[in-house]
C-alpha cells in the first residue's frame, strides 16, 4: 500500500546565465551575474511516486498546560537548546525538547507586545520582537528572556532581519500606501531611516492583501529580499548594496512585463486575462543550498523547493511532498522557519490524526501492519496525540 503524491513535475534544471540589465535602485553596478531559474510548468498534472525530498527529519512535539496553548505557527527560530515560537496568539518559548519555558506577555507596558508579526534571534541569542502596533522592536534576554530595550521605528512594518550590529532591514509591504519603497535600513545609531530598496507598482500601492510570507532571508553576510509578485530575488551585502541574484523565468506562463504597471487600482488581478499566467514569488526560504518558494498559477499556489548546487528543482500543487515522501502526506503542514541543515514544519495535531485515521480507515490489514512496521516515529507520535494538542513541529534535513 502506497499513498501517491500529485505533484506537478520534478525538472533537472539547466542553470543559465547573464549580466544584469535592469534599473535597481541604489545598484553599484555589480558585475555579478544572475542565476536564472526556468521553470516549465507543464500543461496536466503528472503523478510520481517519490521519496522524501528530505534526508530524514525529527519531531518535536510542544508541550501542553494552560499557559502555553498555541494556535497557528507563523514562524519558528532555533537557536541553541530553545525554540521561539511566534503564533496568532503571542510568542512563546520552548526547550529543544518541547518543554515550554515562557510567554511573552501582551500589554501596554514595557517589555509588554500588543502585536507581534515577526521575531529573530540575534548573533547573541536575544530575543528580537517586530510589534506593529508599537511601531518598535522589543529586545529580550537569551538566558531568562528579561525585557532589555525598545528600538522604535518611525512606521509599521510587517518582516524584519538584521543587517548587522547597527542596521536593521525593514518590510512595509502595502501597509504604508504613501511609501514609495518595500524595505528600509533603520540605523539604530542615527536613529533614522538611511536606505530604502525596491520601488512599488502605484498600482499595488493600495493592495494590502498582497503580503508575502518570510520574505527576508540571511544566509552568512548577505540578506536575501524579494518584492510581491517579483520574479527577481535580490542580495544585500554589508556594505548595503544591492544587486539581483537569482531570476525565476516562467516562460510561456509568465506575465507581460508592464503588467503591474497597468494595473489599474480597482482591479481584481485574480479575475482579469492573465489569470492563468504565473505570478512571481509570494513567499521565500533559504537555508544552506535549498530555496523554497511559491508561485501563484491558474488561480492556486505552486510551491516549489531549488536545490542551488544540483540545479534540481521539484514543483507541487501540495507542499507536502515537499517534506514527507510517499506513506503519509501530513494534511495539513506548512513550513515557518529554518534550522542550520533544512527547514521546520508545523503540523496541525487534528489534520495528522485525521490523516493517519483515514489511512488506517483505508487500508487493509497487511498494509496497515506494513505502514506501522516502517513509520513507528509516527505511530508513536499519533500514539500520543490528541486533537487539541499543540502543533508539531518537523525538522527537516536536505
Amino acid at each position: 500500500m502506497k499513498t501517491i503524491i500529485l505533484i506537478l513535475s520534478f525538472y533537472s534544471i539547466v542553470i543559465s546565465g547573464c549580466k544584469n540589465k535592469r534599473a535597481v535602485l541604489n545598484d553599484p553596478g555589480s558585475t555579478e551575474e544572475i542565476i536564472t531559474i526556468n521553470i516549465d510548468i507543464p500543461e496536466k498534472k503528472q503523478s510520481h511516486e517519490i521519496e522524501s525530498i528530505a534526508k530524514q527529519y525529527d519531531f518535536l512535539k510542544l508541550k501542553n498546560n494552560d499557559s502555553c496553548f498555541i494556535g497557528r505557527i507563523n514562524k519558528a527560530v532555533v537557536y541553541g537548546n530553545k525554540v521561539f515560537i511566534l503564533h496568532n496568539k503571542g510568542v512563546h518559548i520552548f526547550q529543544n525538547n518541547g518543554t515550554f519555558i515562557k510567554e511573552i506577555i501582551f500589554g501596554r507596558g514595557p517589555g509588554e507586545i500588543q502585536y507581534p508579526i515577526d521575531i529573530l534571534v540575534s548573533d547573541r541569542g536575544n530575543l528580537e520582537i517586530l510589534d506593529n502596533i508599537r511601531r518598535s522592536i522589543l529586545i529580550y534576554d537569551n538566558d531568562d528572556a528579561a525585557f532589555l530595550n525598545e528600538i522604535k521605528l518611525p512606521f509599521r512594518y510587517i518582516q524584519f532581519q538584521k543587517v548587522d550590529s547597527e542596521n536593521y532591514i525593514l518590510y512595509a509591504s502595502n501597509f504604508l500606501s504613501n511609501e514609495r519603497y518595500y524595505y528600509h535600513i533603520y540605523n539604530v545609531k542615527k536613529q533614522r531611516i538611511i536606505q530604502s530598496y525596491l520601488s512599488k507598482f502605484p498600482s499595488l500601492a493600495k493592495r494590502r492583501k498582497f503580503l508575502t510570507t518570510q520574505n527576508i532571508n540571511k544566509i552568512n553576510d548577505r540578506v536575501y529580499i524579494n518584492t510581491p509578485f517579483s520574479d527577481t530575488v535580490y542580495a544585500i551585502d554589508n556594505s548595503l548594496k544591492i544587486f539581483p541574484v537569482f531570476y525565476f523565468d516562467y516562460g510561456k506562463d509568465k506575465l507581460p512585463p508592464d503588467y503591474y504597471r497597468t494595473l489599474g487600482p480597482n482591479d481584481a488581478t485574480n479575475k482579469d486575462k492573465y489569470n492563468n499566467s504565473a505570478k512571481g514569488i509570494t513567499s521565500l526560504l533559504m537555508v544552506g543550498n535549498i530555496m523554497y518558494f511559491g508561485f501563484s498559477f491558474r488561480r492556486s499556489m505552486v510551491q516549489g523547493m531549488y536545490n542551488r548546487k544540483s540545479g534540481n528543482l521539484y514543483l507541487s500543487d501540495s507542499g507536502q511532498h515537499l517534506l514527507t515522501g510517499n506513506y503519509i502526506r501530513f494534511y495539513p503542514a506548512w513550513p515557518i522557519g529554518k534550522w542550520e541543515e533544512g527547514l521546520i514544519y508545523a503540523i496541525d495535531s487534528y489534520g495528522f490524526i485525521e490523516e493517519i485515521n483515514n489511512l488506517h480507515k483505508n487500508s487493509d490489514d497487511a498494509g496497515w501492519k506494513e505502514f506501522r512496521r516502517k513509520n513507528k516515529r509516527i505511530i508513536a507520535l499519533y500514539e500520543e496525540t490528541t486533537e487539541n494538542d499543540n502543533p508539531i513541529l518537523v525538522f527537516a534535513r536536505y
